[in-house]
């Protein structure tokens, strides 16, 4: 940051998606060091697979009777 600003900025997750807000439009129309992206930077080969052994990792501690690392209520 220079002069307490940000000289840039990468918006993945939204407010209100998928509407994105006129002001960021506006920003990103101007010129703006901005990059928005649709919420689906982790789509790739590697994310899916990754995924998957995370799941299947998180199995395996139940089955043992370890608590999950990820519990989701």
């Amino acid at each position: 940051m220079r002069g307490r600003r940000v000289l840039g900025a990468a918006l993945d997750s939204l407010e209100a998606e998928p509407t994105v807000s006129a002001e960021l439009l506006a920003a990103s129309a101007a010129g703006e060091n901005l990059l928005l992206s649709p919420h689906a930077a982790f789509y790739s080969d590697e994310a899916f697979d990754e995924m998957r052994h995370l799941a299947a990792r998180e199995v395996g501690r139940i089955l043992c009777g370890e608590p999950p690392h990820y519990q989701v209520n």
